[in-house]
């Protein structure tokens, strides 16, 4: 203890294990002072570790080199665990799988050992569908106690689930209600099962007879450790805490929210600091603070716990089916992101508390949360998280004023750092291959949901490689990777965010994306080759909210934006209009690419001169930026770059990540980043090819002419955007073609979500002169066909979304309209043929079209605009529009400048 009271309390441990069988409980009384902090730390030169978790003695043989161990006898009868360690010569202890099916892929930990849901079921929530043979269901005499695991819905959704029952005719599995639908090629495994007990490492607990069963690893049985507390250490003070300001349902400003009318008066725990130990394996938490002031983590180890390693407000997550299942029910407000999985429920938060110079690996959920207000994540090296919870990032940042600084993240789920509330800043971070497993996410992610929570800053941070893994292609008919994420994501009404000093490089779709938010700034960041869109802006609609025109006055000033991959472009930008967002002193760099194409909704300008006239953009400058990011990600700007004359800054990227310090608890770190990384399973539907490269989003068609010989029978198209949802498809067919002998099959269906299912689209940049549509259309008889065929010019004054041109419709009882005008009656069973010439540039008000039916004499027809202002071709639609079975054929398909 402290000779006076002005000196610290220290408790001193000497190297070695400490057991504990419940957690280490402070209390108010147990705090210190600023004077006089109470410090648990190791011995100098030695490491203590402490951990939850007891040793499983008493193995006897079973059968197939199986162990089993009786629970009962060694006084753990009842008890529950989703986690098994095995302790060997290392310092920290190894993770065992929970007997699964199928087995973990020692070469694809990540990507392999799933399998994928053959359909969606009727009842998705609840019910999954899968292929014959993939169960060996008659090798399982015992399902009392299988689970589902899967990642799912769109790929950003993760559940494990107990099993009701499974039924082999209809190849269904029936499953505890989870909070999102299971749809077609879906990835999942069954756990839980002693008949899938089949490989070293592999065990299983029969809960209701208190054995544990045990393939021995193939380095020997160690010590297996079993944690049987839910926290190793934890502070319970209290905090009354405004928490509903962070609920997705308060759309007011923080200020207005005010603490539990019934919250108890605040008896924080202060001035308690853990120096230099290490700590592993608790079902939930390692370290968990409730009601703390200036407390804090220093210099340690933290691993192999079910939920966070760092737990500074007593979070968890809010649904049964998410993270690491629980033994002591959750309680707390909930917060968080809602959406696709992170409502959380939070308890009493920190003030000022850190967590500094550690090490956090090995968890069920986030690394480090920091919720509370003026608390600090710094100097910490956070990867290998997200194991039972794939929407927790490596630090969480909820609250007022916490920061996340200089800390390295990497080789998680989903994000790297996540912030909501007002005035939090992530800074000079080095993330690094995030998103593994999901999709839709950034490296750094904002979800707010309220324009009134202003004030966060993201600067000076090195973001690559955020990767991304999920559906891709037409109707998710494949998984791709890299895929659908950026570096930095201010996602859903984020606002009044700064956005400044990032490197960003290497991304699953682009670089910095602002999702309905406004009042933010993007300055001064490099974005290289970062994905298809540098930036990217998107508006959504914003009724919702007390806020009038909620997408405003962003500002994109003196950013970086090297665009030399074929499908770079540095914006993409849906709602063109100056009080959206405005573009300033922003460097281009396209290297020898032409011609320059910067996307609009998901159209193409194309030329510099041509987006600079729409008065968007003032004193931008397309010039070599004289860029180079070397094989370590370090960035360097020539003296002689134009970016410095446009008022560009240096970036501070010495100092991003971890660093060598007295209270770094390693150096250099371990795991570096030189890690061998597998590669991601592409799985597909039966029968289709995934691409090998990706394609670029807006795809503007070049000129099209199809006669789709030697085209893949029964697959889409490789040009276009189709949407065919089954049972209706849009596929080359032999069936029958105007010339050759190939066409494309168009098959509707009832039922479908829009009557204009099945469709397919070519995008376009047709600003001038003369273009020829021209088709073969062959409608079988007795066949309910309704359709259209429209050219498109995509509308940004308002007014609807688009500008329709010679728009053709074909009725079921096979008359050719326009307008409501009747043109023709076309012949079942017989091709006819059809010839538009648009001419672009100015508004004419109507095409010309030539029309053959069968071997008729052409006739020649004016077809008149639906929109007068219809003057560029952005879009060409052919949409089936039956609500019943019916079919059609096109053949000889030409989109291309008249010759």
């Amino acid at each position: 203890r402290a000779k006076t009271p002005d000196e610290p309390i220290q408790i001193i441990l000497a190297g070695g294990e400490y057991v504990l069988a419940e957690p280490l409980v402070l209390t108010p009384e147990d705090g210190g002072t600023e004077k006089a902090p109470l410090i648990w730390r190791s011995a100098p030169g030695q490491r203590a570790m402490v951990r939850a978790t007891r040793e499983i003695t008493g193995w006897q043989p079973w059968r197939d080199g199986i162990l089993v161990a009786d629970l009962k006898a060694q006084g753990l009868a009842g008890a529950r665990f989703h986690q098994l360690f095995r302790k060997g010569d290392g310092e920290f202890s190894t993770r065992l799988p929970l007997a699964r099916h199928p087995n973990v892929d020692p070469g694809q930990p990540l990507y392999g050992g799933f399998l994928y849901a053959a359909d969606t079921a009727q009842k998705s929530r609840e019910e999954l569908i899968y292929h014959d043979g993939d169960l060996p269901l008659d090798q399982w005499p015992d399902l009392s106690q299988a689970e589902l695991v899967t990642v799912y819905n769109l790929g950003w959704m993760f559940a494990t689930t107990p099993i009701r029952s499974f039924d082999p005719p209809t190849h269904t599995v029936r499953f505890d209600r989870i909070r999102g639908t299971i749809i077609r090629l879906n990835r999942y495994f069954v756990q839980n099962v002693l008949g899938a007990l089949d490989v070293p490492g592999e065990w299983y607990l029969d809960y209701q007879t208190d054995k544990l069963y045990l393939k021995p690893p193939a380095e020997g049985i160690g010590r297996i450790l079993v944690p049987v507390a839910d926290r190793i250490v934890e502070l319970r003070g209290t905090i009354p805490y405004p928490h509903e300001y962070l609920n997705v349902s308060w759309h007011r400003p923080k200020a207005e929210c005010p603490p539990p009318a019934d919250a108890p008066p605040a008896t924080p725990v202060r001035h308690v600091y853990f120096y230099g130990l290490d700590f592993e394996g608790a079902r939930q938490d390692a370290l968990c603070f409730l009601g703390t002031e200036n407390c804090g983590v220093t210099a340690c180890r933290i691993a192999n716990v079910g939920n966070i390693g760092v737990n500074i407000g007593g979070v968890t997550t809010s649904f049964p089916e998410v993270g690491n299942p629980r033994v002591e029910p959750p309680t707390g407000a909930p917060i968080g992101a809602g959406g696709g999985g992170q409502i959380l429920l939070a308890r009493d938060p920190g003030f000022e508390c850190l967590v500094l110079g550690c090490d956090v690996w090995s968890t069920g959920a986030e690394g480090i949360m920091l919720m509370g207000e003026r608390n600090v994540a710094e100097n910490n090296h956070v990867y290998d998280i997200g194991l039972f919870a794939k929407d927790a990032p490596c630090i969480n940042l909820l609250g007022d004023g916490n920061i996340a600084r200089r800390n390295t993240l990497h080789d998680c789920p989903r994000c790297a750092i996540f912030l909501k509330g007002v005035d939090n800043v992530a800074e000079s971070n080095d993330c690094h291959h995030t998103n593994m497993e999901s999709t839709d996410m950034g490296a750094i992610r904002m979800v707010q949901r309220n324009p009134h929570l202003k004030g966060n800053i993201i600067r000076y941070n090195r973001i690559t490689d955020s990767v991304g893994y999920g559906f891709a292609g037409k109707q998710g008919q494949y998984y791709q990777s890299p895929f659908y994420t950026w570096g930095i994501y201010l996602d859903d009404y984020t606002c009044g965010t700064t956005v400044h000093g990032n490197l960003i490089a290497r991304c699953g779709r682009g670089g910095i994306m602002v999702h309905g938010g406004g009042d933010n700034t993007v300055t001064n960041n490099v974005c290289v080759d970062a994905g298809w869109f540098q930036i990217e802006l998107a508006p959504i609609k914003t009724d919702y909210y007390d806020v009038k025109n909620v997408f405003a006055d962003n500002r994109i000033e003196r950013n970086v934006l090297v665009c030399q991959k074929p499908d770079a472009v540095p914006y993409r930008y849906t709602s063109p209009t100056a009080d959206t967002a405005t573009f300033r002193q922003n460097l281009v760099d396209f290297g020898n690419r032409k011609p320059l194409v910067i996307t609009d909704r998901n159209n193409a300008i194309e030329g510099w001169d041509a987006w600079l006239a729409l008065g968007q953009d003032q004193g931008s400058v397309a010039a070599p930026a004289k860029v180079a990011l070397s094989a370590t990600d370090e960035v360097a700007i020539a003296k002689s770059s134009p970016a410095w004359k446009l008022g560009f800054e240096p970036i501070p990227l010495a100092t991003v990540g971890c660093y060598r310090h007295g209270n770094r608890v390693s150096w250099p770190l371990v795991p570096n980043h030189d890690r061998k990384r597998e590669k991601p399973v592409i799985a597909t539907l039966p029968g289709v090819t995934p691409p090998t490269e990706s394609r670029q989003p807006y795809q503007v068609s070049g000129p099209i002419r199809l006669d789709f010989e030697g085209l893949p029978v029964g697959q889409p198209l490789p040009q276009g955007d189709t949407l065919a949802p089954p049972p209706s498809a849009i596929v080359v067919s032999q069936d029958r073609a105007a010339s050759g002998k190939q066409s494309l099959q168009f098959v509707d269906a009832p039922g479908l979500k829009q009557e204009w299912m099945p469709r397919i689209y070519f995008p376009f940049a047709f600003a001038t002169g003369k273009v020829q549509l021209a088709f073969d259309l062959y409608l079988p008889a007795n066949s309910p066909t309704s359709l259209y065929v429209d050219p498109r010019q995509y509308n940004d004054q308002g007014n609807g979304e688009y500008l329709s041109g010679p728009m053709l419709t074909v009725s079921a009882d096979g008359s050719l309209k326009t307008g409501g005008k009747t043109l023709a009656a076309l012949p079942r069973d017989t091709w006819c043929h059809f010839d538009l010439t648009l001419e672009l540039g100015q508004p004419t008000g109507s095409s010309q079209l030539v029309l053959t039916l069968g071997h008729t004499a052409p006739q020649t027809l004016a077809v008149p605009h639906v929109a007068k202002d219809f003057q560029s071709l952005q879009r060409v639609v052919i949409s089936s529009t039956a609500t019943e079975a019916s079919t059609f054929y096109l053949d000889n398909l030409t989109i291309a400048p008249r010759e």
